[in-house]
């Protein structure tokens, strides 16, 4: 995680924490994220 300060930067980490998996590709100059998560709500 960023500093606590940090004004940026959190979403990647905070992405990270929450899901099962995450894939990542430059694709067209774009950004391309592919987020898996496996849990059940509740």
């Amino acid at each position: 995680m960023p500093d606590a300060d940090a004004e940026s930067g959190r979403g990647l980490a905070l992405t990270l924490a929450a899901v099962d998996s995450l894939d990542y590709e430059r694709d067209g100059g774009r950004n391309v994220w592919r987020i898996r998560c496996d849990r059940q709500p509740g």
